[in-house]
Order: C-alpha cells, then sequence, then structure tokens
C-alpha cells in the first residue's frame, strides 16, 4: 500500500468498509500513516455511529453512506475542497496562502504579517493582499493608519455575488499591496464565524501571494485559516509562557490534521 501511494500520488482515495471493517481501518490507518496530505472517504453500508466514529480516529476525512445520491456526494465533496491542502486539489498556478499566528497575545505577529506583505512586494510580487482576518482584536488598521468602511465580514455576506468591482470596494490599498481590513467595531454574528473560504477562493484566483493576519489558533474560524494556508507561521518570543503557548498551538493544530510540515 505504501509503495502504492508513493508511486502515484493521489489526491483522493475512497475505502469500502461495507464488507470487512477490521481490514478497511487497517488500510484507512495505513493511507493516513503514510501521506497525511490525502483525502480518505470511508464508503460505509450505514449510519452506524460506532463504525463512523472509527473511521474517522484511524485518518478518514469524509465518509459517503449507501445508498449515495447527489445531494450527499455534493456536501462532501465541497467539504474536501475545503480541508484538504491546496496543493491536492487547487489549480497549480493559484496564489500562495500564508498565515501567520500568534502563539499568544503580544507575540508581534501582526507585526509579522505586515512587514511580510510588503517585502513580497518589494520582491516582485504583482499582486499581493494582506487580510486581517482578527474579528475581534485586528491591528492592521491602526498599524498602517488606514480606513475602509467595508470588512472581511462584508466580504463572507456578498460572497454569492463577489466581483471584481465589488471587491475593490472591499478593500484599500497602501504602497501597492491591497488590504482587507477587519471589522473596527463588533458587529452580529461576530462570534459565528467558522469558514474564511469564500475569501481565500476568491483571493487564490487574483492574487500572488495572501497574507493572513490571525488573532490566534483556536476556534473554527482560525482553524480554518489554518487548513487553507500552503505555510504557517506560528509566532513566538523567548519567553518560557510564549514558548508553552507555541507547544499548545501546534498540538492543537495537530489534531485536526494541519500537518507540521
Amino acid at each position: 500500500m505504501g509503495q502504492l501511494l508513493t508511486a502515484h500520488h493521489p489526491n483522493l482515495c475512497f475505502v469500502d468498509v461495507t464488507k470487512d471493517v477490521k481490514n478497511a481501518l487497517a488500510t484507512i490507518h495505513t493511507i493516513n500513516q503514510t501521506d497525511q496530505g490525502i483525502g480518505i472517504v470511508a464508503l460505509l453500508p450505514g449510519n452506524d455511529p460506532e463504525i463512523i466514529l472509527k473511521c474517522l480516529r484511524q485518518g478518514a476525512t469524509e465518509f459517503l453512506i449507501q445508498p449515495l445520491n447527489p445531494e450527499q456526494l455534493e456536501a462532501s465533496l465541497n467539504k474536501l475542497i475545503r480541508i484538504l491542502p491546496k496543493d491536492k486539489i487547487g489549480p497549480k498556478n493559484a496564489g500562495k496562502v500564508y498565515a501567520v499566528m500568534p502563539a499568544k497575545g503580544a507575540c508581534g505577529a501582526t507585526t509579522v504579517a505586515t512587514n511580510l506583505a510588503f517585502q513580497w512586494k518589494r520582491l516582485g510580487k504583482k499582486r499581493v493582499l494582506l487580510a486581517d482576518l482578527d474579528p475581534l482584536g485586528g491591528t492592521v488598521s491602526f498599524l498602517l493608519k488606514v480606513k475602509c468602511a467595508y470588512s472581511f465580514v462584508d466580504v463572507l455576506h456578498r460572497s454569492s455575488n463577489l466581483d471584481t468591482d465589488l471587491w475593490k470596494a472591499m478593500i484599500t490599498s497602501r504602497e501597492g499591496v491591497d488590504i482587507l481590513l477587519a471589522p473596527e467595531v463588533l458587529v452580529e454574528g461576530i462570534s459565528d464565524l467558522k469558514d474564511c473560504s469564500p475569501i481565500i477562493n476568491y483571493a487564490r484566483d487574483h492574487y500572488d501571494i495572501i497574507i493572513l493576519d490571525a488573532g490566534n489558533v483556536y476556534g473554527p474560524w482560525n482553524l480554518s485559516q489554518a487548513q487553507h494556508a500552503d505555510e504557517i507561521l506560528l509566532v513566538t518570543t523567548n519567553e518560557l509562557p510564549a514558548l508553552q503557548a507555541a507547544q499548545r498551538a501546534l498540538n492543537y493544530l495537530d489534531a485536526p490534521r494541519v500537518g507540521r510540515d
């Protein structure tokens, strides 16, 4: 199995769990250990919570319950698109996403993210986006002394009809870098944010480099940023509390299959 995966580098594997559950679980485990970036879909004979849990524990990314229907298949594929690494499923010429995340507060992650964006611009990248995706404590607008009537929350609300003209209204620019800001004040539903894919998917098609300034690593919203990023920069300092927080953050990111590679 390991040699087969190494030779062909598949993006997605379907494992039949309908006939031999024990061997199927062993197969899922082997695939997961060989390539943790691959999507593993377990094909199940019925809605058995115990078998589903066992498959997920062994490393299954998603599951399908027979008999299959178009709605179930579409929902599963959409989930896989959201959580699998972009080098597995995305176009090769898509923009690269860096998620800059602090191990704890006041580690300088926003400073790193901001300088990284402008450094990419100086290195010759034509299209660079700096996105402040910290819904509660975003400080990019203060740091760069820029303002905009809209924020990334407005982008999420209008994701179904997002086009070039609408996007230009949602961002501001400085020294050739486009900037998507966090909301200046708390808005309704801010605590329910879970999926940043509408922002990332649009940005990948229109930018060479996308820098995400995240509030932290914890919670569905920040985890979504980590899962969609090509690379994660976990920012810490040389103080013991910050180093301990960095270790906790790494352990947290390991659990939902955000690989350290």
